[in-house]
């Protein structure tokens, strides 16, 4: 497992040609076969279908190639309880 874990915002820039810099920096941390969640591959597929008007069936492409490039972690309590932790321990606000 990787120690790098991306959000939807950073999958999301990997497929937007609008923006070439950060799609770049966005593919360049993808090919380090980081971390993402379920909820991730939702987000970035709902935001390439809506956000960045990309056709259907190459958002479902997109999504695929996620899959196959990251290791996809469930979401369950204790991932919850780590991670309020970590937001206790650096006192992250939300």
């Amino acid at each position: 497992m990787s120690d790098l874990f991306l959000d939807a915002n950073i999958c999301i820039y990997a497929f937007d040609k609008a923006e070439p810099v950060k799609q770049a920096t966005a593919k360049a941390l993808l090919s380090q076969h980081p971390c993402i969640s379920s909820q991730v591959v939702i987000e970035t597929f709902l935001a390439c279908s809506r956000k960045l008007k990309i056709p259907q069936s190459t958002c479902e492409d997109n999504t695929r190639f996620l899959c196959d490039i990251t290791s996809i972690t469930p979401i369950d309590s204790s991932v919850f309880i780590i991670a309020s932790n970590l937001k206790i321990g650096f006192s992250f606000l939300f």
